[in-house]
């Protein structure tokens, strides 16, 4: 139940939250972007890099299983990544976002091995 008493319906971000609480919150357009933005703020004062992987499923909407392919992706983003990094629609229902957050650094190996990762992952869930 929400108590939200400005608003007739939750807002975007407390619905993402709520909905996925075991898997951790998969943001809004609108929100991701938010974090993005507050996370390029934080890595100028920290000069802590990050990396934003963008996720293209716009060819998954033509197929009849999408929402089915689409909860896989999300799946697979989950187990490929931590606590602290942050996931979302970069694009409404075309682009998918993932921040990670304080990468210790973004040499070659460093970004092969977390899309390495992430591949390995999204093959898992979507051989099934």
């Amino acid at each position: 139940m929400y108590l939200n008493p400005t608003f007739s319906e939750p807002s975007e971000t407390i619905v993402a939250l709520h909905k996925e609480e075991s898997e951790g919150p998969f943001f809004g357009q609108s929100h991701f972007l938010h974090m993005l933005r507050i996370e390029r703020q934080r890595t100028e004062r920290s000069k802590r890099p990050f990396l934003l992987a963008l996720l293209d499923v716009s060819s998954l909407a033509a197929g009849q299983p999408y929402k089915k392919n689409l909860e896989k992706i999300k799946s697979a983003l989950t187990s490929a990544i931590r606590e602290t990094d942050i996931r979302g629609w970069y694009e409404n229902d075309r682009v998918i976002g993932i921040i990670f957050t304080e990468m210790t650094s973004l040499d070659a190996p460093s970004i092969e091995g977390v899309f390495r990762k992430l591949n390995e992952r999204l093959c898992e869930k979507l051989d099934k």
